[in-house]
């Protein structure tokens, strides 16, 4: 696992229902001048169903001197009704109807990527007395209208008289997400690239530029950069994990991949992401009982999704498929919704089935 106090490219898109959750890992000998993390910080925008509000804006920025405007360009409007009854099938049909109305409505607006149509919940829950009677049921239906056309969606919520806004929310479509992202990626490589004119044998700072180029998923200049490090810091040894982590992935040099991972061990043998990478290491070896081993050394120290994966990747391999499924579980109680965890554990409940 690869764990990087880097340059944070977290882009911290602004969300008005939830706040994200990162992780803090410290890291030794860190220099204040070194910290050109980026920060989006949301401006509130008014919603009129009548008229499109003022496109909102982002404020990226990086480091003391580099600045990047992004505008917020996506819209999320959630609709939603509720209705009671005595009568379950009864309160269905209520919301259903509700909903089909609205959505024959807003399905005749739809134009992706201006505006898309989608439904959210749909449930009922039994009412009870203090007693613990059943005495009716109620329930919710949702239609969220999403996209980057203001005007439209506006004016489409103001049409659906069987729904009434329920959350407006304002963010970056995936495409602004990422153009910011590389921008702000450019800006941070060369930041790190005029310091490292200046001092062109500091590996804190070469291992920045690669911890960079790995956000941007350029793995092989990432690699260059942890390679450049350690030649010159041969104990530098967030450099050392990284490449052995890379290496671990990509299922090449793994003998290699084990020494380096050792190595920052020694300098850090509590380290639960360096644990977890030679633990996978050691998986694509093909060696799972010594996999299991670290990976449940770092399990103790650091509560992580990857880290839990691997676990339920290497008990499955052992042919222990009640502990797989638990630490795949494990995994989704943290990050839910993972599809490919998701996958794993259909697959293991299928295979098991048939086998008895």
């Amino acid at each position: 696992m690869i764990f990087f106090n880097r340059v944070d490219m977290l882009l911290q898109i602004f969300r008005l229902s939830r706040a994200p959750n990162h992780k803090e890992l410290k890291m030794k000998n860190r220099r204040q001048w070194l910290a050109a993390g980026v920060l989006l910080m949301a401006s509130q925008a008014a919603f009129s169903q009548s008229q499109a509000p003022a496109l909102p804006t982002q404020r990226v920025s990086l480091s003391a001197s580099a600045t990047l405007q992004v505008p917020q360009d996506e819209l999320t409007l959630t609709l939603s009704t509720q209705r009671e009854g005595s009568n379950a099938p009864d309160v269905q049909n209520q919301l259903k109807a509700a909903l089909d109305a609205a959505l024959t409505l807003a399905r005749r607006q739809a134009q992706s990527p201006l505006m898309s149509v989608s439904t959210g919940r749909f449930g009922l829950s039994p009412r009870h007395d203090r007693n613990g009677k059943l005495i009716g049921w109620q329930g919710t239906a949702e239609l969220v209208l999403q996209g980057r056309d203001f005007v439209r969606i506006s004016q489409t919520a103001a049409q659906l008289q069987t729904l009434s806004v329920a959350s407006v929310v304002f963010g970056l479509s995936a495409q602004q997400r990422q153009e910011a992202q590389a921008q702000a990626q450019s800006q941070a490589i060369e930041q790190f690239q005029n310091i490292l004119t200046l001092e062109p044998q500091n590996a804190e700072v070469v291992f920045m530029i690669g911890s960079v180029y790995l956000d941007a998923n350029d793995r092989s200049k990432a690699m260059d950069y942890f390679k450049k490090a350690i030649d010159i810091d041969p104990d530098h040894e967030n450099s050392l994990n990284s490449l052995g982590y890379m290496y671990a992935e990509d299922g090449k040099n793994l003998d290699e991949a084990v020494k380096l991972i050792q190595r920052a061990l020694e300098m850090d043998p509590e380290n639960g992401a360096y644990l977890d990478s030679l633990g996978w290491a050691y998986y694509k070896k093909g060696m799972y009982t010594e996999a299991v081993d670290f990976l449940t050394q770092a399990s103790v120290l650091f509560k992580d999704p990857v880290i839990y994966e691997h676990m339920g990747d290497a008990y499955f391999k052992l042919n222990q498929a009640d502990n797989a499924e638990k630490y795949w579980k494990e995994s989704l109680q943290l990050l839910p919704g993972q599809p490919f965890i998701l996958e794993k554990i259909d697959t293991l409940k299928k295979t098991t089935q048939a086998a008895r």
